[in-house]
């Protein structure tokens, strides 16, 4: 069973594991369903014949009679990502897709803002986590780009000097000798940083 988290309704939020027997959970045969306020008539006989409950379909219904909205992690996290767009005066669209590496399956995260701009965020096996422009940088339709503090050693003929250490530059074709780089705007900076700082993929080097 996923955890849980109850957000009661002046936004403080506390989460309950499986593996916890809390006071307001039934508990039979080693399973736990949680809330006692969300159980039926029957729920406990049928429990102790080994039928499942689908506790979680009523979760979902909302506010429960104790006045606490119950939802997932995964729910908690979207709605948190939404408030800190909105304090930053940003507005995304978060798509998920998976791709596949040697660990096996592998989410993306696609960002969307009202510029139009989108950017990919994902951890890459053995490498760590990449975040790169879905939009075409230099206007020539091609996308993709490597973000870090200064050009790229391939693009650096072509790239102006860094005159702020806040600045970030993207370069594309850093493979080969057509490298090229340029300074990112300061909206398209905000947005890198955005979800740089509040993307949903994971951090580290999975190995």
């Amino acid at each position: 069973m996923k955890s849980i988290v109850i957000i009661e309704k002046d936004g403080t939020s506390k989460y309950i594991h499986a593996d916890v027997d809390a006071d307001n959970c039934l508990h039979v045969n080693g399973n736990y369903f949680y809330n006692k306020n969300l159980l039926e008539p029957g729920d406990k006989e049928r429990a102790e014949k080994g039928e499942k409950l689908e506790i979680e379909k009523r979760l979902k219904l909302g506010m429960n009679s104790c006045g606490r909205e119950v939802v997932t992690g995964e729910e908690l996290r979207l709605r948190e990502f939404n408030k800190f767009a909105a304090d930053a005066g940003l507005k995304v669209e978060l798509k998920t897709t998976y791709g596949r590496d040697e660990s096996g399956k592998c989410p993306c995260y696609h960002y969307t803002f009202a510029s139009g701009r989108e950017w990919i965020d994902r951890n890459i096996f053995d490498v760590g986590r990449i975040i790169n422009p879905m939009f075409s940088v230099f206007g020539d339709g091609e996308t993709g780009g490597i973000i870090a503090g200064k050009p790229i050693a391939g693009a650096l003929a072509t790239a102006p000097q860094n005159e702020n250490p806040e600045d970030l530059y993207v370069t594309v074709n850093h493979y080969n000798d057509k490298a090229k780089s340029r300074k990112l705007t300061s909206d398209e900076a905000k947005e890198y940083r955005f979800v740089e700082e509040h993307g949903f993929a994971m951090r580290g080097i999975r190995m």
